[in-house]
């Protein structure tokens, strides 16, 4: 037998050696869980539970230990017996409601091999009936007639009226009460014996039931037996207590009417009674009417209506205080009333029509004056007009005009126009040249009232043609550069009938602007100039509109008159440079730009037409680009950016110029910083093979084998180096899409078998393979690195 063999059987007798000792070792109890109820500590009818409740069982020679939680626990284990025992009360209605059990574990350990087990013990908590329900006998219980039916009165719940005041000291069961009404309270009130519910079912009417509630309260005794489910019932409390039932004021006030109302003239006597109104409440006993009166009247309502109250609070009569004027006050009065009883209240409207009556004679409303009539021009035409108004209404404001006595010359029609009734044909016209005419003005009431005035007319030679404005055109221009003095426009003004004519401006839309002046080139008042007297600004305003006008002057007529408009327009010159906004700050990423917008120049120019269109050019780069440049749209202003740019800060000058004659310039300053790309950083991964030689010596003196074990391993490690040797491990950062598959930004493995692993890519040792629907092509050997992936670089581990 070789030494070899002899080994190997030495290792077997010792393992089934070890095999038998840790079998006769093994520690178990005689069940893993143990469960036992008892009951709360109630002295003195309940004491605390007794001494060994519960015993466990676990192999010969343990010992026993509670274990966590162990904290305020009220149990103890005797170490030697496995007895449980409580070591305080236990109070059911003091624990938390789902946790009234105690769980917790319990070990053993053996004497002899130190080995251990673990068992979970659970002890339910039962509640013991230890407390009579305790109630409030101080309850007093009050409603209204107005309470609403389905209104919870009393419950030892939450949310009624009056709260039931119950309560039982025992948790769970023993603590659910249960309600008994001892006493009828009749079909308006129902009882719910759970919660002790008492609720109002049917409204209750004082009105509507006088037999039943014949005072303003009502009180029935009310009786109820609280118990738990346990108690005796001769044990259970009794509460007792009144319920007041109490008439409200649940009716409004009504009026007889909706609306009041009445005509009255205006002569009728101060202290007159207009109208009466009545008001009602359906209560017996509160709130019945109390007044009636005004609702927030105007102050006109009261200093002309008062309010007495010949028959008490429920009615009420409106008078006149004060004398009624239709022409002065108000021709209608409508108000509010409110009628009120101790909480609620109700509302009519009275409306009061005043009549007129005819108390005021027509009044002339302008004032009579001599009036010229041309001779030449009046014929059977209207030389002056009248009016009167009167204050009245109706006919009793109806006017009719006369001539008192009439005349033969002149004549008045019923709208007051005072007419000739012959042509006045001087100088054969040989009758006065001054006459005087009584006008009447009467109003069509009844008794009629009138008034009188006279009018004085006097024939006279008058102006028969206005003045002339001769201006060809109604619109003008001028540059608004104009100087104070510039001639604008020269016209000619002419009257047939005066010696002179003045010409001046009426109006102007900015006065002081322009002014008229006799001045050259004809230094003549017919032929007048138009010039500037102040400072023109298109852009503060593009027009003017000027009114002038032309008057007659003479000595033997009443002056005529003319009016011209006139349009100025403001013509523009290039006098506003281009605005930009500040200067900016561009901020890019190094690299390659094809054509990049980095920026669009917002400017404007306050001028029109040329003056305000603008062109964009580009006159310095600082420092200059070395393989790209920076360009600018003539017309738009967009910067673009072409070709390559370094890290850097560049500052460009922008010139903005409009088309203007000359143009105008503005210089926008562009500061351009360049940032260098963050480079992605090459992903490595580590990857070894870990090795574990767990060597464990059982029996001392086996040298053949452990030097067999020992050359197993160095075998095992020769053959790795030698592999590593020979294969190397590449490794690439970024995203490779594979079989349908992306690892993005996570390092990816390339090792030699030709398969994909995870997220690995075999090296196909100088070798072509597909994989999936992409063909990936790795070449690669001991001296170089490189990869088809495009963008992609191997890294050698």
């Amino acid at each position: 037998m070789s030494e070899m063999t002899c080994a190997l059987m030495l290792l077997a007798v010792v393992a089934a050696s070890l095999d038998s000792s840790l079998s006769s070792s093994e520690v178990h109890f005689s069940q893993s869980v143990y469960t036992v109820t008892v009951n709360e500590t109630a002295p003195p009818d309940h004491p605390r539970p007794q001494s060994g409740f519960l015993t466990l069982t676990c192999t010969p020679n343990s010992s026993y230990t509670i274990h966590y939680p162990t904290s305020d626990l009220p149990f103890e284990i005797d170490p030697d017996t496995g007895e449980l025992n409580a070591t305080a009360d236990i109070d059911y209605d003091s624990m938390e409601e789902g946790f009234e059990l105690f769980t917790f574990n319990v070990s053993c350990i053996n004497a002899f091999s130190n080995a251990s087990a673990l068992a979970l013990v659970q002890v339910y908590v039962a509640p013991v009936n230890e407390f009579l329900p305790q109630i409030d006998p101080s309850l007093v219980l009050n409603i209204t007639e107005a309470t609403p039916s389905g209104s919870l009165l009393l419950s030892s719940l939450p949310g009624a009226k009056h709260r039931l005041l119950v309560q039982d000291r025992d948790r769970g069961p023993h603590g659910q009460l249960n309600f008994t009404l001892l006493t009828s309270l009749g079909d308006h009130f129902s009882f719910n014996p759970i919660h002790g519910n008492l609720t109002l079912v049917r409204a209750i009417d004082f009105e509507s039931e006088p037999s039943m509630f014949t005072y303003v309260y009502h009180e029935l005794p009310v009786k109820i037996r609280v118990c738990d489910r346990d108690t005796d019932i001769e044990a259970c409390p009794i509460i007792h207590f009144p319920l007041f039932i109490i008439a409200s004021d649940d009716n409004e006030p009504t009026f007889l009417n909706a609306s009041y109302s009445a005509t009255v003239n205006e002569s009728i006597a101060v202290g007159s009674s207009l109208l009466t109104l009545e008001c009602s409440d359906a209560d017996v006993y509160i709130g019945v009417v109390r007044r009636i009166t005004f609702l927030d009247p105007p102050p006109d309502v009261e200093q002309t209506f008062s309010l007495q109250r010949p028959g008490g609070p429920e009615s009420v009569e409106v008078v006149l205080a004060t004398e009624l004027d239709f022409d002065q006050r108000n021709q209608t009065y409508q108000f509010q009333m409110v009628c009120e009883d101790f909480l609620h209240t109700a509302t009519a409207t009275v409306t009061i029509h005043i009549l007129d009556v005819n108390d005021n004679a027509p009044k002339f409303s302008n004032p009579l004056h001599e009036t010229v009539v041309v001779p030449d021009t009046i014929a059977s035409g209207a030389v002056h007009s009248v009016r009167c108004t009167d204050q009245d209404s109706g006919e009793n404001s109806d006017i009719v005009y006369e001539i008192l006595p009439q005349h033969s010359l002149f004549a008045v029609d019923q709208t007051g126009r005072v007419l000739v009734n012959i042509p006045l044909l001087l100088p054969d016209f040989t009758l006065s040249q001054s006459h005087n005419l009584s006008i009447q003005c009467r109003d069509k009431g009844s008794p009629s009232l009138s008034s009188n005035k006279t009018l004085t007319l006097t024939i006279s030679k008058t102006d028969s043609q206005p003045p002339q404005i001769n201006i060809s055109h109604t619109s003008v221009s001028v540059l608004e550069n104009s100087s104070t003095g510039m001639p604008v426009l020269t016209f000619s003004v002419y009257d047939v009938d005066s010696e002179a004519v003045i010409i001046a401006i009426a109006s102007q839309s900015l006065p002081g602007t322009f002014v008229v002046s006799p001045s050259a080139p004809y230094n003549h008042p017919n032929y007048p100039v138009l010039i500037v007297n102040g400072s023109l600004d298109r852009e503060d305003r593009a027009t003017h509109l000027i009114h002038l006008v032309a008057i007659s002057v003479s000595t033997t007529a009443q002056p005529q008159n003319t009016s011209f408009s006139l349009n100025i327009s403001v013509e523009d010159i290039n006098d506003n440079v281009p605005k930009c906004r500040e200067e900016s700050t561009v901020s890019l990423s190094g690299g390659e730009f094809r054509s990049t917008t980095i920026l669009s120049l917002s400017c404007s120019d306050a001028d029109v037409g040329l003056n305000q269109r603008l062109a964009y050019s580009l006159t310095n780069t600082a420092p200059p680009l070395s393989n790209g440049q920076f360009t600018i749209d003539q017309i738009s202003g967009e910067l673009r950016l072409e070709g390559v740019v370094d890290k850097g800060e560049y500052c460009l000058t922008v010139r903005v110029s409009d088309m203007g004659t000359p143009p105008m310039t503005t210089d926008v300053g562009i500061q351009v910083k360049v940032v260098e790309v963050e480079k992605g950083e090459v992903a490595s991964n580590e990857s070894g093979l870990p090795l574990m030689l767990i060597i464990i010596i059982v029996v001392v003196g086996i040298v053949v084998l452990v030097s067999m074990v020992g050359g197993c391993g160095l075998c095992c490690c020769c053959w790795y180096i030698s592999r590593k040797r020979k294969n190397k491990d590449y490794f690439v950062s970024g995203s490779i899409g594979l079989d349908g598959m992306t690892v993005i930004a996570a390092p990816t493995a390339v090792q030699g078998t030709g398969s994909i692993v995870s997220h690995r890519l075999v090296p196909l040792m100088e070798d072509v393979s597909t994989i999936g629907n992409d063909e990936v092509t790795v070449t690669f050997n001991q001296a170089t690195e490189t990869s088809d992936f495009p963008g992609q670089r191997l890294s050698e581990l």
